[in-house]
């Protein structure tokens, strides 16, 4: 499971909503919303963020965030 990272990960289709994402035959959304204003083809490669969302669900986002499992924020 890659929640909590930031790695790379192939665009394998666009739906109405956004992008599905796959990396090692596992596949996580990304929503427009969360494109960080990046327009995305089918075979991109992006370096994305898992995280949970608010109904419980694995998803992907393109923004940074301040702080992962393998970066603190610190200093």
């Amino acid at each position: 499971m890659s929640l909590g990272h930031i790695d790379k990960y192939k665009v394998v289709r666009e739906t109405q909503l956004g992008y599905m994402l796959e990396k090692d035959s596992q596949e996580y959304f990304l929503h427009h919303n969360e494109c960080n204003g990046k327009f995305l083809q089918v075979d991109d490669e992006v370096d994305a963020f898992i995280y949970i969302d608010k109904k419980g669900r694995e998803a992907a986002t393109l923004f940074p965030p301040k702080i992962t499992i393998d970066n603190m924020g610190i200093g």
